[in-house]
């Protein structure tokens, strides 16, 4: 997988954490079923299904109910956030055009 995700991924790799992309919802969904992870950074809008599409699945799946979650979304203003976030218990929403990757990203 390439672009801004990847070097994310690459950035947080550099300072020490393990982490593991998925190109859409299904395939993140089918890793999370064969590995716990501590903490899940997904994407509002990407194949297959959208991210909240995607955390309504995964908070049914045993050990993901308490996971915390960050939304990413450059449709911030079409949605309704604070209901989401509690409704879907997610931890933080990001706006895309805010993210700032940091001296380790691309």
């Amino acid at each position: 997988m390439e672009g801004p995700y990847a070097a994310g991924g690459f950035a947080l790799t550099r300072v020490g954490f393990e982490t593991k992309l998925a190109g859409n919802g299904k395939i993140a969904l089918e890793k999370a079923t064969s590995e716990q992870f501590d903490i899940v950074i997904t994407d509002q809008q990407m194949p297959e299904m959208t991210g909240l599409e995607f955390v309504r699945q995964l908070r049914t799946m045993p050990g993901y109910a308490e996971t915390p979650i960050i939304l990413l979304t450059a449709k911030g203003l079409e949605l309704e956030l604070p209901r989401i976030q509690q409704e879907l218990d997610i931890d933080a929403v990001f706006p895309k055009d805010k993210i700032v990757i940091g001296k380790y990203g691309p």
